[in-house]
């Protein structure tokens, strides 16, 4: 469906289309169009969700020419006859295919869904049992709005006694 909006040639190009839920989870792939609508009926749905846009990486892939010194009795007729034969019957099965496709594509929705909640039940898990947890003594935790001596890694009580000890902190060093 990409390629053919951006009119590129599938056969001549690699694509990688991601896209992101939210902060913090790396992103899904999109392998087919079936995905590719469901990103696209998410977007419709969820009022969050357009806030991180489709990543779409493509490269050319590099085919090298290759020759054939072969001898064939087959005239061009023959060969453009079949050909067109061969045509034919890919677009017959494309047709027959989106048929049976569009019958199972509620079925197909539901199967990615249940995919996509796993996956990101998953993530989610292993974000929390990663997160170490700080134990943080009251008498770490700095209340004073004089506090003199600034360094890394102090607690502030609130934004405002951070706000004030900073500011008295770049008065008395002529900041």
């Amino acid at each position: 469906m990409i390629c053919n909006e951006l009119n590129l040639q599938p056969q001549l190009t690699s694509m990688k289309i991601e896209y992101q839920v939210k902060d913090g989870y790396p992103p899904f792939n999109i392998v087919d169009d079936l995905q590719l609508m469901f990103y696209l009926e998410l977007k419709k749905r969820e009022e969050g969700f357009t806030m991180y846009p489709l990543c779409l990486t493509t490269e050319i892939k590099n085919i090298q020419p290759r020759s054939f010194s072969t001898w064939s009795e087959i005239t061009t007729d023959d060969l453009c006859v079949e050909v067109a034969h061969t045509e034919d019957v890919a677009s017959n099965l494309f047709y027959e295919n989106m048929e049976e496709g569009s019958k199972e594509i509620v079925a197909d929705y539901m199967d990615y869904a249940e995919l996509v909640c796993g996956q990101m039940v998953d993530i989610s898990t292993e974000a929390t049992s990663e997160d170490e947890v700080i134990e943080i003594n009251k008498d770490m935790v700095i209340s004073t709005k004089h506090w003199q001596h600034i360094s890394l890694y102090q607690i502030y009580k609130d934004k405002e006694t951070l706000h004030i000890v900073l500011s008295q902190y770049a008065l008395n060093n002529n900041f």
